[in-house]
């Protein structure tokens, strides 16, 4: 009897074929790959649940796909594959979806376009994966001929999950965000130390973003209002740092949680935020990763950038911002001396804390980066 391979509910409810790893008539054992598939939080890997031929792939690679739906189907070699295991080949005609072998062949944005703009998907020669029809193929099709050649952008879950998530942080939240330079004269110089210090090796990975994390880590404590959470109009004001630091995955940004981060070492936390943004790069993170943060940190400094405007990571009420070191000239008791600073920006909700709280949380933070070895010695 054939075995449907399910999709997993793992990160939503939603998801898209990133990679289909079999095709129909290979021969697989139990945990073998099927295929992978992206979340709005993470990639999952769907194996199969027994062991031998792939009688059907229901979906291709590009597909959106729902969790509990059937993406192949396993069996015995020779054996017959009823018409409804086929999600395709279930939809009616009056859906405005063809079905059958012209279905599986179509990406879902292409049967998309082509229902709203009502062009037929017959007659159109796909030049996507195994000859399926892509939006670039109907738009040609169509008669669509813009001048230059053209790409399609096509964004991945993360993608679009990061641009709602921002999009409804900015329209739900009364955001406004304080600046200040702090000296990071002996926060750097502390760093250059660590790296040359062969007593210590594991502390030479330790990166300008960990030190800033520690001393946001050692400051939050004292500013609860800061460390919060909107729980529908009430706001949780957590004892404990769950500290989000953002990653840049390749495609999209995503905000792994770093839990417990006042308890942590600097060693500790360094060496658990880097393991997070290892397996952000490489789509590993579990869901479990992303969740739970009470407070944000995003650190542009890497890439040259001085000052910007963070987002809040809602439902947050803080996000700091960490720009490049910039060398500037300053009089100090009469003689004029370089000195790196370092621009902060602190976005916050104004529903949940005003200017005077934001700027005193920054006055303490540049105290505890300027004493960063006092800090570290507490």
């Amino acid at each position: 009897m054939a075995t449907k391979v399910i999709v997993p509910s793992e990160g939503g409810d939603l998801c898209v074929i990133s990679e289909c790893a079999v095709s129909a008539g290979d021969r697989v054992s139990m945990g073998d790959l099927i295929c992978s598939v992206e979340t709005d939080k993470a990639m999952v890997d769907v194996s199969a649940p027994c062991g031998g031929v792939v009688l059907a792939v229901l979906y291709q690679e590009g597909d959106e796909v729902k969790a509990f739906e059937p993406v192949a189907v396993i069996g015995e070699e020779g054996e017959s594959l009823e018409e409804e295991e086929s999600p395709e080949k279930e939809k009616s005609p009056e859906e405005g979806k063809p079905s059958g072998t012209e279905a599986s062949l179509t990406s879902p944005r292409a049967r998309r376009y082509a229902q709203e703009n009502h062009i037929s998907l017959e007659g159109i020669e796909g030049t996507g994966m195994c000859g399926s029809i892509t939006e670039k193929d109907v738009r040609e099709a169509a008669g669509e001929n813009p001048q230059g050649d053209f790409r399609i952008r096509t964004f991945s879950r993360i993608e679009q999950a990061s641009g709602r998530h921002v999009l409804e942080s900015l329209q739900q939240s009364a955001q406004f965000t304080l600046t200040a330079r702090v000296c990071a004269d002996r926060l750097l110089q502390l760093r250059a130390q660590l790296k040359e210090t062969p007593q210590i090796p594991e502390l030479a990975a330790v990166t300008v973003n960990d030190l800033f994390c520690f001393a946001v880590s050692r400051t939050l404590p004292q500013f609860p209002r800061l460390n919060a959470v909107w729980h529908g109009q009430e706001l949780y004001e957590y004892e404990t740092v769950n500290l989000g630091i953002a990653v840049d995955a390749g495609e999209g940004l995503v905000v792994p949680v770093v839990a417990e981060a006042e308890k942590l070492s600097l060693y500790g936390l360094s060496k658990k935020s880097h393991e997070l943004a290892g397996s952000c790069r490489a789509h590993t993170q579990r869901a479990e990763d992303l969740k739970g943060a009470t407070f944000s940190v995003s650190n542009l400094g890497k890439y040259g950038v001085e000052a910007f405007t963070p987002i809040l990571n809602a439902p947050q009420v803080a996000i700091l911002g960490i720009g490049a070191p910039v060398s500037r000239l300053v009089l100090d008791g009469g003689q004029v001396r370089e000195t790196k600073e370092i621009m902060l920006s602190l976005t916050l909700d104004h529903r949940a804390v005003d200017g005077a709280y934001g700027a005193k949380f920054l006055q303490a933070l540049q105290r505890n980066v300027e004493q960063m070895d006092l800090l570290l010695a507490r």
